[in-house]
């Protein structure tokens, strides 16, 4: 393609994650097509960097790509068992989840099967014109009525004084593993799931480091609520129930149910548990691990020889202690940051003292313009629909909630699933309308 092509397209994602894949699947299932996902690298990967030996997603495998919106849409983890002739072994063989890598083979496979998404794409600037969106890319200008921004998050490190901070960040971590620990004074910081699989990790290897500290700032290794009441908030009726509250009682939800999402998995924790155990009783030379919960990291700073100095301060007493370690990894989460594709539109957006760009319902932006073009926001609005938002459980739910609000009729049935728990959207059962404190 030369810079200066002109593409014309119904639906442009920008993205090639899990996201904007379910969306142009249940499109194309709902027999439409000019669409498009661009995406800046040159193969897709998901969550390379913890890829780790026996990974497990955290969800059922229902929450694919389509089959909670449409289980008879052919894009689905079933339809690629069955296409591969795997879906006997994987009922054996996964009583209770799938790996990572079983899923990102999956998400492979659709890619190949759907035929719309374009590597080594990258959207640099989108404005608004008299036809719709004009998205330009290193490959030239599309146009396009409909625009899907799926990019998903940024590794977020706090500012220590770190020069290598960013490097080994969670998300970079099997991509930044060096040959050997052996020997090596080790400290990782989070108290979450990553940080978890990372230690156990380490522990495992056939020559591992001499001591790992592992900086929590929780009181203790919490693990994740799992249970089927709390899991209802993973639900499209809980959502649309969440958007009608007030922004104050949205945060304090959020706050107040962290551990559904933010926890460590008991599979996890128990098998952490026991090595540990071993770890100190049945081996003579094991690794010394000091596990320091309430407990914050205050700075990191280069020492001599590459190694660093951590300084922490314990939440509850003020102590303060410094040591010094080889490597610091970062199991600390992710920040979502709107894209700077976005500033030519900015003055269009509506933003919430969150710092989210204001949605509607149908998860499209509320632009301050009286132009039908519209721009949808995936895996962003944590604060106005809850925490099922960045989680893979809503992403079919949301991609079909896109697609009947493009086509302007309900394609995809989506209110006729029922819940134990009451989320009262008003008197009469219809959503509120909710003020914006913009």
């Amino acid at each position: 393609m030369s810079v200066s092509s002109i593409f014309k397209k119904d639906l442009l994602a920008i993205g090639c994650g899990p996201s904007n894949l379910s969306l142009i699947a249940l499109w194309i299932g709902a027999g439409q097509s000019g669409s498009v996902i661009l995406d800046r690298s040159s193969s897709f990967t998901w969550h390379s960097g913890m890829q780790l030996p026996g990974a497990e997603l955290q969800v059922s495998f229902l929450k694919d790509l389509v089959t909670l919106a449409d289980p008879t849409n052919p894009y689905s983890f079933l339809s690629y068992l069955k296409s591969t002739g795997s879906i006997y072994r994987t009922l054996v063989a996964s009583r209770y989840s799938v790996s990572r890598k079983a899923f990102e083979k999956y998400y492979n496979w659709a890619i190949n099967r759907l035929e719309a998404v374009e590597f080594n794409t990258e959207a640099t600037a989108i404005t608004m014109g008299t036809d719709g969106f004009h998205v330009e890319t290193n490959s030239g200008r599309y146009v396009a009525s409909n625009v899907s921004v799926g990019i998903g998050k940024k590794p977020y490190v706090p500012n220590f004084d770190d020069p290598d901070r960013t490097r080994y960040h969670s998300a970079n971590f099997m991509e930044r593993a060096p040959a050997s620990y052996a020997g090596q004074d080790i400290c990782v910081v989070g108290g979450g799931q990553s940080a978890a699989e990372i230690v156990e990790y380490l522990l495992n290897l056939p020559t591992p480091p001499a001591t790992i500290h592992w900086i929590c700032r929780r009181p203790m290794l919490l693990p994740l609520d799992d249970s089927p009441f709390v899991n209802e908030i993973y639900t499209p009726a809980f959502a649309e129930y969440f958007y009608s509250l007030p922004e104050a009682a949205r945060a304090r939800l959020n706050e107040s149910l962290k551990m559904t999402s933010d926890g460590i998995s008991m599979r996890t924790l128990e098998s952490l548990y026991s090595r540990l155990y071993r770890n100190n009783i049945e081996t003579e030379s094991h690794t010394s691990v000091h596990l320091k919960c309430s407990c914050e990291v205050l700075n990191v700073a280069k020492r001599h020889e590459g190694r660093r100095s951590v300084t922490t301060r314990n939440t509850l007493t003020d102590f303060r202690e410094e040591f010094d370690c080889d490597k610091v990894l970062y199991a600390t989460g992710y920040r979502y940051e709107t894209p700077a594709f976005l500033d030519g539109i900015a003055t269009l957006l509506t933003f919430l003292p969150s710092g989210e760009i204001c949605l509607n319902e149908d998860f499209s932006a509320r632009l301050k313009t009286s132009k039908k073009a519209r721009l949808f926001l995936q895996n962003a609005g944590v604060s106005q629909f809850g925490l099922a938002d960045q989680n893979l459980s809503l992403s079919a739910w949301r991609s079909a909630k896109i697609v009947n609000s493009i086509l302007g009729r309900e394609y995809y049935t989506l209110d006729k699933e029922s819940v134990a728990t009451s989320f009262p959207l008003s008197q009469q059962g219809a959503p509120h309308s909710r003020k914006i404190a913009v």
